[in-house]
């Protein structure tokens, strides 16, 4: 039952349970400067949208009403799928709305206090997605003026959209008197020198604020700080920011420079347009490390949290590989042939050892390793841990790789605690960090250590399972190398459905052994 509307005359007033023009609006998800937004459902199509509602003190003043408005106009005439859409503009009951697609998911802000900084593969794919937005809205004359992470939202299946259209200038449209509504045009952590001294922007300026947006979420925080919003805008016009490639030195040298010209104080010296960020970004090679994968299946386990409606994270991983990837054209299945052979022969030769070989033995212990603090040190987080030691495998030797990707879980062992959030983020990274090794084990000849890693990714519960293929196409390669071939086929059986989900080491690993059956068939 809707509960009754109140008179929309005080301040932080919550609509939730009401019904307007409409629309029942569920809860409260958001609260911004000029306007609250409510998860709602739209009765007459059966859906869910982001509802916006403009703040009550702002109602009265035709200004505000005119801008709040002109976010929608301006979100409306853009047709992008990196672009929040707009279903619809109105006012009932003296609440001005704007009606939206509903984005469930996380910003980028909030995705990186949880899981710490971007990688090189989620940062080139934001960027790359973000200047499509930019490209499709400065063809219609749109400047957004208000990139920063809060606006760049990271869905569970890999997309990422672009909202609050806010502060939006339309170049044929504005006037100069609704530009001065508000203290500032913009937000001083992302402003760009031009929009500070109060110059003409153009769409360099929200390549500006991309620029510094990635500089934050690949670094951990913004590169100016300060007291107050005069002190850090007045560093966007006069200061340098610190060499990101000196902080994150384990990123690739031409995405820090992509990033570096993308702040660049003057526009003529930045990419001139969205195309031409999107030219070079296709020059950045980064390797793929199954990132996305590991963060539809967190997303997804924090939208059933709050509620939000479940997906499928290997699908949408899958499609997301063969984006980022490419897929290949060579079929699986016939490769396979001998399998599956293999697997028939194996239940031949009795119920009891047929059945015994879909367990993998258990692994002897390893051998202690001492992780000298003095060696790799101890950071605070497992995350930090992480990206540490990422940082001195790819400038180390073997030895040091190992022990750095061993710190993780030696430092930070999976715990059963009362918070699942915990449990899960320290299961999640160990992983990740299993999967690291077993990789350096494969590249090294290290077969027996490799296997026993990828023992313990096969054995993972349902809720990490992206890891239980890893472990699959590991024990394939490294059964194979161990002459345990009946294993080995087995596990290349398990993992043949899953295989657009590997990364391209696994991949070529796997097709390396693949091709070695078929040679010793042939002949």
């Amino acid at each position: 039952m809707d509960s009754p509307l109140p008179t929309n005359n005080s301040e932080n007033l919550d609509l939730t349970g009401c019904s307007l023009g409409g629309y029942h609006l569920i809860r409260r998800i958001g609260e911004g400067g000029m306007a609250s937004v409510y998860l709602a459902e739209q009765r007459s199509l059966n859906r869910q949208v982001a509802f916006k509602v403009l703040h009550a003190k702002y109602a009265d003043d035709p200004k505000y009403v005119e801008r709040f408005q002109r976010e929608a106009r301006a979100a409306a005439r853009l047709n992008q799928t990196s672009i929040v859409q707009i279903y619809e503009v109105g006012k009932a009951d003296d609440y001005f709305f704007i009606v939206q697609e509903y984005i469930r998911g996380q910003n980028l802000r909030q995705y990186i206090q949880r899981h710490g900084v971007l990688d090189p593969v989620l940062a080139v794919n934001v960027i790359r997605q973000v200047a499509l937005a930019l490209q499709s809205a400065s063809e219609a004359g749109v400047i957004h003026r208000d990139i920063k992470p809060e606006n760049i939202m990271l869905m569970p299946t890999g997309e990422v959209k672009i909202t609050d259209f806010g502060l939006a200038r339309v170049t044929h449209e504005e006037s100069n008197e609704l530009t001065q509504v508000g203290v500032t045009m913009g937000t001083p952590l992302y402003m760009s020198p031009e929009q500070v001294e109060g110059k003409p922007v153009d769409v360099r300026t929200d390549i500006y604020s991309l620029g510094i947006t990635c500089y934050h979420v690949l670094v951990g925080r913004p590169p100016f700080e300060g007291d107050t919003p005069l002190a850090v805008a007045i560093q966007h016009v006069r200061s340098k920011p610190p060499l990101i490639s000196l902080l994150r030195p384990d990123l690739p040298v031409e995405l820090c420079q992509l990033v570096q010209k993308m702040m660049a104080k003057k526009p003529e010296q930045r990419f001139q347009s969205p195309s031409e960020l999107l030219k070079a970004l296709r020059k950045i090679h980064v390797e793929p490390h199954l990132d996305w994968s590991s963060l539809a299946e967190t997303l997804r386990l924090q939208s059933e949290q709050v509620g939000l409606v479940q997906f499928d994270p290997l699908a949408e991983t899958r499609k997301l590989a063969a984006m980022l990837q490419g897929t290949k054209s060579r079929s699986w299945k016939s490769m396979l042939t001998w399998a599956a052979g293999l697997l028939i022969i194996t239940v031949g030769i009795g119920v009891g050892s047929g059945y015994a070989l879909l367990t993998p033995p258990a692994p002897a212990l390893p051998d202690p390793v001492q992780i000298m603090t003095n060696t790799i040190p101890k950071q605070g987080s497992i995350q930090e841990q992480y990206r540490w030691a990422y940082t001195i495998a790819a400038a180390s030797n073997s030895e040091q790789a190992e022990l750095a990707w061993r710190s993780v879980k030696e430092y930070f062992p999976p715990i059963e605690t009362d918070s699942y959030s915990t449990d899960f983020t320290r299961k999640l990274w160990t992983n990740r960090a299993n999967e690291r090794l077993g990789e350096l084990y494969l590249r090294t000849g290290a077969w027996e250590k490799a296997r026993d890693v990828y023992i313990d990714l096969f054995g993972v519960e349902k809720n990490l399972g992206r890891f239980h293929y890893v472990g699959c196409a590991g024990l394939a390669v490294a059964y194979y190398h161990l002459n345990e071939h009946v294993l080995a086929g087995h596990m290349l059986f398990l993992v043949e459905p899953q295989f657009d989900i590997l990364n391209d080491f696994m991949r070529y690993e796997l097709e390396l052994v693949l091709q070695d059956y078929e040679s010793s068939i042939q002949n």
